[in-house]
């Protein structure tokens, strides 16, 4: 599903233009997740909608249609602290440039959102692990944000990127019900085909059991040196009582 066919769906369906508000950390084709963003950024503004971004960098540059405001790069660790700190930058943001009648689409831990994709397995899967991973400040911070994601009060949708991580929110947020939405896959444009490769550009290399038995050296026999037995005092008469 690349950005093409995204676009040619949203002006098929011939929708009223909607103010739209992504916040994602890193803007641009820098990782999986920040490719998904900046693909269906620019595919909504090419159908004529208008979008802002707001993010920690920008690292994709000036695109016509879509209006990127940095926030300045915060400390990656602690992570859970990292991203509170970001949920609260972007709210600041948020009280300083009211979006009045914008669609607020995170992919953040954030909680002033009204749709929410979530881009990989939920931490709540660490509950089908061992208690003792769970005994960490860290765990629940992490299990803290991600409830505050899906569950906020304005959230109208929950967005996965696959059937698995929709069954895996279904079972650990079943309170979800029919926020959570069909799975939308992630919409980039394929990566350049490689060149086919011939096998015999290279010699076959000997089976596994010729490289054993050649590598094997004879082993050397054993020398059995003997060395002589210290000498030992002859043995003392006992002695006599007085």
């Amino acid at each position: 599903m690349t950005r093409d066919v995204i676009l040619r769906d949203v002006k098929a369906r011939d929708l009223t233009p909607i103010p739209t508000l992504h916040v994602v950390r890193r803007y641009g084709p820098v990782g999986g997740m920040e490719r998904y963003v900046w693909e269906l950024t620019r595919a909504l503004a090419a159908a004529g909608h208008p979008v802002t971004v707001v993010c920690e960098r920008n690292h994709a540059g000036e695109h016509g249609g879509v209006a990127v405001h940095e926030l300045g790069v915060i400390a990656q660790r602690p992570r859970w602290l990292s991203l509170l700190r970001f949920s609260r930058r972007v709210r600041r943001w948020l009280r300083a440039h009211p979006q009045a009648g914008a669609l607020i689409h995170s992919h953040e831990r954030l909680d002033m959102h009204h749709v929410s994709t979530f881009h990989g397995p939920p931490f709540a899967t660490i509950f089908e692990r061992g208690w003792w991973r769970r005994m960490s400040l860290r765990v629940w911070m992490q299990l803290w944000l991600e409830r505050r994601e899906l569950c906020s009060s304005g959230v109208r949708s929950v967005v996965p990127n696959s059937p698995l991580i929709k069954t895996q929110l279904q079972h650990h947020y079943p309170e979800l019900g029919p926020r959570l939405s069909e799975p939308i896959a992630p919409g980039v444009a394929p990566g350049p085909e490689r060149p086919p490769r011939s096998s015999g550009a290279r010699p076959p290399r000997p089976s596994s059991a010729f490289r054993r038995s050649s590598a094997r050296r004879p082993r050397r026999p054993r020398r059995c040196v003997s060395t002589p037995l210290p000498a030992t005092d002859p043995p003392r008469a006992p002695r006599g009582r007085l």
